[in-house]
């Protein structure tokens, strides 16, 4: 194996870019509520990260769906940091 490609600024603003789509996308369709605790917030970036794993081992839609689902996982966790951050947790 040969050395670790380094990822370029290009690819970090389209990753970005992305990650601002996907997250416009959820809260058009889900809202932007609050989770109400650490334990919902945990609960759901485990199911996110658990459809990570299924798409890693599958590999039965090959890097898209492995994508897809990384972007689900990056909002979930966005979104979670967001509502420690302000304080929108009751416990």
């Amino acid at each position: 194996m040969e050395g670790r490609q380094n990822i370029t600024p290009e690819e970090i603003g389209q990753g970005l870019e992305d990650l601002r789509s996907k997250l416009a996308r959820r809260l058009n369709k889900k809202g932007s509520h609050c989770w109400k605790s650490r334990h919902e917030i945990l609960g759901v970036v485990a199911e996110e990260y658990h459809e990570v794993i299924f798409a890693v081992t599958e590999k039965t839609h090959g890097n898209a769906s492995l994508q897809a689902e990384l972007l689900d996982l990056a909002v979930a966790a966005i979104l979670g940091y967001i509502n420690v951050k302000n304080g929108k947790t009751d416990w």
